[in-house]
């Protein structure tokens, strides 16, 4: 009985990669507002003394005339004169100013209760940066990775929300030199307010304004990492429905017609084979290629339309690439796997075999184009074995985003407990 242990690569087998702004939040600081342009007073000009009428019929209509443009002028005049207030002074009464201060000190308090260490702590933090995996092809992640990604974008959303929150609090608004209140008292405690929450004032304006860009960057690498999963998981799908049950079992064996007559081999080993007999062998070739042709697509698109971070943006390329070639092949491999008939050999496909292999080897020229970005992108030191560039860039990026999060977030947290 033949062995079926010296097969060629699988058709489509998984060929592994190579090892491996947003603008700035204005400071919120005090302003005081202008005050708006006053009202001056109107002064009622005099009537000049009306014409005498050329006919007597038309002398009641001037009397008339007269009374009325007098009437007007004068009520007009009043009204004037009310809506600018007695003295026309452009400093606001003091009310209006006690008002303002009091104003400003509820704001205060609002903003302190909002912006509590514990509110400020609860933002949490995540680490993107140690999910993945260092695999050669990404995609490849095991599910644990797969699931604790997930996980962690899942606590990201959560910590936008927070911060979402406390942004709906900005820091308040002293009163400017103009708006104080003639009443020192009421100065005094303005003063004290402004004082106290100052500390806390700087740490919340650069939490909204760079802590927002690290969790902009994170969100950007969750948007595209949580891609990977489900092309990955549609082509392990579609292998379970249409290839895998062409294939051998594992410790069975099926009768092939070669060149030598009907041989049998035995698939050993604990994976199932690639069937060898027709037509089970065309079939096998047809539906392996539409699945991993279907991959390849989808990776290039991945790659060209989702890179997750602009230090990969060159390696992005070169993987969509990368992936377009494959498809190509992936696409040729169905008739060249058909057409062949097995010999009674060790390779039982020998044409197929030396074309795969010349195949894999412009295969892994492009890895190794990935491998020398990896080694530049690491100021000259060599790829390691396993290493996924990929994985390498993110998780650098993931990790530096998180650390001055937490940064950030640790000195609000203190100044709002201070």
């Amino acid at each position: 009985m033949a062995k079926n242990d010296a097969r060629f690569s699988s058709v489509g087998a998984s060929h592994h990669l190579a090892p491996g702004n947003t603008p700035e939040m204005p400071e919120l600081v005090p302003s005081g507002s202008t005050s708006g342009a006053r009202l001056k007073r109107a002064t009622a000009l005099p009537l000049a003394k009306p014409a005498a009428p050329r006919r007597r019929r038309r002398a009641a209509w001037v009397v008339l005339s007269i009374g009325f443009w007098l009437a007007l002028v004068a009520g007009g005049t009043s009204l004037i004169v009310a809506a600018t207030g007695s003295g026309g002074s452009d400093d606001p009464p003091a009310s209006d100013t006690d008002s303002r201060s009091d104003a400003y000190l509820a704001a205060v308090d609002e903003f302190r209760s909002t912006w509590s260490a514990e509110a400020i702590t609860g933002l949490g933090a995540t680490s993107i940066g140690i999910t993945l995996e260092t695999k050669y092809d990404e995609f490849s992640q095991t599910t644990r990775a797969y699931d604790a990604l997930a996980q962690q974008c899942a606590a990201l959303d959560g910590t936008r929300s927070r911060f979402d929150a406390l942004v709906g609090v900005p820091p308040p608004t002293a009163p400017s030199p103009a708006q104080r209140s003639a009443d020192e008292s009421v100065n005094a405690r303005v003063d004290e307010a402004t004082a106290s929450i100052a500390p806390l004032l700087a740490a919340a304006n650069e939490l909204l304004s760079d802590g927002r860009t690290q969790l902009d960057t994170l969100d950007t690498l969750c948007d595209s990492l949580t891609r990977l999963r489900p092309i990955a998981d549609a082509r392990a799908s579609e292998t379970t429905a249409t290839a895998t049950p062409l294939m051998v079992p594992p410790g069975e064996s099926e009768q092939v017609v070669t060149t030598s007559g009907t041989v049998e081999f035995a698939c050993s080993g604990d994976a199932p084979c690639q069937p060898l007999a027709s037509p089970a062998r065309e079939s096998y070739g047809a539906a392996i290629s539409a699945v991993n042709t279907r991959f390849d697509d989808a990776a290039a698109s991945f790659y060209s339309d989702h890179c997750p971070v602009t230090a990969l943006a060159d390696y992005c390329v070169l993987a969509a690439d990368l992936w377009s070639k494959r498809s190509a092949v992936d696409a040729e491999s169905a008739a060249r796997f058909a057409k062949e008939t097995p010999l009674n050999a060790g390779v039982p496909l020998p044409e197929y075999s030396a074309w795969l292999e010349t195949t894999d080897a412009e295969f892994e020229a492009g890895q190794a184009a990935l491998d020398d970005w990896l080694t530049a992108y690491s100021g000259g030191d060599a790829a390691q074995p396993g290493d996924s560039a990929f994985v390498t860039v993110v998780s650098t990026t993931a990790d530096a985003a998180e650390s001055r999060f937490a940064q950030l977030r640790d000195a609000a947290s203190d100044a709002a407990a201070g």
